[in-house]
């Protein structure tokens, strides 16, 4: 082995052996760095789900379900009013077609003259009837013929000096209904 100069393992001197592990070095680095960079970025997150809306009372909504069921007949609802006073309707349903009955949020206004029901739509299949009496304990006859024609009556006297409110009732029915058609007759002393 004469020569004088010495061999590394690989047979490179080992000043070009140094450069070669130097370089090899900085590419094991630089791709740790760079590498890096080109990560896939995180999936981002689905949106959150919006909360449900909050729908305003006195709104009950079309009917849902594939075949929405009639109420028994008749069916009590106690009405609530601004005065406190025990009112109930007794809803009597000959048209087959009402699915909810109910009383809507009382206000201490006497909105309407003796006699008359002011009928309006709140949606496609639902009414609001409202109408004003004294205040005292009283109950109410609701027929409901079709859902165009109803009647309504007063079981008793309203006895004293009471001031009047309005006494204010939700129909829903399984078909649409207009407001604007129906006729809602009212028997003396209501």
């Amino acid at each position: 082995m004469g020569s004088g100069r010495r061999r590394s393992v690989f047979g490179l001197a080992p000043a070009p052996l140094i450069a070669v592990v130097g370089l090899l070095l900085v590419a094991v680095l630089g791709f740790g760095v760079l590498g890096g960079a080109f990560q896939p970025s995180p999936v981002p997150l689905p949106p959150a789900s919006p909360l449900p809306s909050i729908t305003p009372f006195p709104t009950i909504g079309p009917p849902t379900g594939p075949s929405p069921t009639a109420l028994p007949n008749p069916v009590v609802v106690p009405l609530r009013t601004a005065s406190g006073a025990t009112m109930t309707v007794e809803v009597h349903d000959k048209s087959g077609l009402l699915l909810d009955a109910r009383t809507a949020p009382p206000v201490s206004d006497a909105s309407q003259p003796a006699g008359l029901v002011r009928v309006e739509g709140i949606d496609e299949f639902t009414l609001l009837l409202t109408w004003t009496d004294g205040a005292c304990d009283s109950a109410y006859d609701l027929q409901i013929v079709t859902t165009r024609s109803m009647s309504l009556g007063r079981r008793g006297d309203c006895t004293g000096d009471s001031i009047e409110v309005d006494r204010r009732l939700l129909l829903q029915f399984s078909v649409p209904v207009d407001a604007g058609s129906v006729v809602v007759t009212v028997a003396p002393g209501s």
